[in-house]
């Protein structure tokens, strides 16, 4: 598990209580991860949206200079901070990244790699829960959706839905940089882990709160209806009556 998966698994979950004086209070974290998407390898871009919230970098575009450093580092940024590309961009090098995005034509060798990158294979939208399982074998790490377009409707989420209930691995997608807060909560009672966004460090500021602000999420099953007792006396169904071969309709009729 590389540093974007492991991020994954801690979102929506309180964090560690600080050390120091004075009560000790949980922090909890975002309901979903905000991946910021930059057009290009450009550290300044990466460092506003790192400072608007954003947890990871998806860098759309190779760097112009191929480099043999990590990604991370090319942009500049802290360590923890996890930084990865389209795995079919023009010169980009996967090993490089922390996490990189695959089609399900790219190549398998990029999908067999063990030196610690996360890959988070793109699914079509109409894929069948029969080709779901079988893609369970693969060496996939996340699966991701396209956006699922506005406005949001039962069917455009149908895939999410799906997707979700056929694996156990994170589900990410797209969404607009004006995502509100009932499509981010369809989004995320829907399965999804984490949303990739490109917007300016406003934009991102703004969904990042939002994401901090989402209500806790209902287990599944769990009605939105109290359960309200009726205070009604149990219900005993009465014993079937014993089958007694018509033997007291005869001694009547005698």
């Amino acid at each position: 598990m590389g540093i974007l998966l492991e991020k994954i698994a801690r979102t929506g979950k309180a964090a560690a209580p600080r050390l120091g004086f004075g009560m000790p209070q949980s922090e909890r974290r975002a309901a979903m991860l905000l991946i910021a998407v930059t057009a290009a390898a450009e550290p300044a871009a990466a460092a506003a949206a790192v400072a608007s919230g954003a947890d990871a970098i998806l860098v759309k575009q190779a760097p112009a200079k191929p480099s043999r450093s990590r990604l991370a580092d090319q942009l500049k940024l802290a360590a923890g901070t996890p930084c990865g590309a389209h795995a079919n961009a023009n010169g980009s090098d996967p090993s490089t990244c922390d996490f990189a995005i695959l089609e399900l034509a790219d190549s398998i060798a990029i999908l067999q790699s063990t030196d610690g990158l996360d890959r988070i294979l793109r699914l079509p939208a109409d894929i069948s829960s029969a080709t779901l399982r079988t893609l369970e074998a693969l060496p996939a790490d996340a699966y991701a959706l396209a956006a699922p377009g506005e406005p949001l409707s039962i069917e455009r989420l149908l895939p999410f839905y799906r997707v979700s209930a056929a694996t156990r691995k994170p589900l990410l997608t797209w969404v607009s940089s004006t995502a509100t807060r009932d499509t981010l909560i369809a989004l995320r009672d829907a399965g999804v882990s984490g949303v990739l966004v490109e917007g300016t460090p406003k934009q991102l500021a703004a969904l990042h709160q939002l994401l901090l602000d989402l209500p806790t999420r209902k287990p599944r099953g769990e009605g939105s209806r109290p359960s309200v007792k009726l205070g009604l006396p149990p219900y005993n169904e009465p014993a079937p009556a014993a089958d007694d071969d018509g033997d007291d309709d005869e001694d009547d009729e005698g």
